[in-house]
């Protein structure tokens, strides 16, 4: 990432996560400042009549929007979290993995890793170029935070057959029966998990 692209990318992280406290102090300053031009008080006047009062009101407001942005943060952080996981080989899905337990954020990647390379084939490492984080999203009707992860396989998993669909139950324990298979493995290009709003 260049060094030019830092501001960019700060002010998009602050515009996705706060549009409306941006849009509605915008509106506040700007017809402020209409309002303030066109009454004929002074400034000290119309601190007393009608400032001083909206700048209270706005932080009250923004200091409720703040809370309820924690207390909405604090939630989806007690959520369970699930993931489900993709192995591709050449540009096509190998095998997947649904509902996997995850007990951390930070823990994606390696944990994904680990499910290929000791629970699935028996401490058989894993070959792989790299992997991507795909989605993340509350599954509303289960009361889950969902995560995908897409692992780029250079070599065929040792034991374990192309089109399997291996799954964890709600308690974390793999499911002893592996007779899912994918449709189609040719066909399955892209994968993203079902997140139910």
């Amino acid at each position: 990432m260049h060094i030019h692209d830092q501001p960019k990318k700060l002010l998009s992280f602050m515009w996705s996560n706060s549009k409306v406290q941006i849009l509605l102090t915008a509106v506040f300053l700007f017809g402020g400042i209409v309002w303030s031009v066109f009454e004929q008080k002074s400034l000290s006047e119309q601190w007393h009549d009608w400032i001083h009062p909206l700048i209270t009101g706005a932080t009250f407001i923004m200091a409720l929007v703040i809370w309820q942005n924690e207390k909405r943060q604090e939630w989806e952080n007690y959520l369970p979290k699930k993931l489900d996981i993709v192995y591709l080989l050449n540009g096509k899905v190998y095998i997947r993995v649904n509902n996997a337990p995850l007990t951390s954020e930070v823990d994606i990647r390696s944990w994904g890793q680990s499910i290929g390379q000791t629970i699935l084939n028996r401490t058989v490492r894993i070959d792989f170029t790299g992997f991507k984080i795909t989605s993340a999203g509350i599954n509303r009707k289960r009361r889950v935070m969902h995560y995908g992860l897409t692992i780029f396989l250079r070599e065929k998993i040792e034991g374990i057959e192309a089109g399997r669909i291996f799954e964890f139950d709600e308690e974390g324990n793999l499911i002893p029966t592996q007779e899912k298979m994918l449709k189609s493995v040719e066909q399955e290009q892209s994968y993203a998990p079902a997140i139910e709003s």
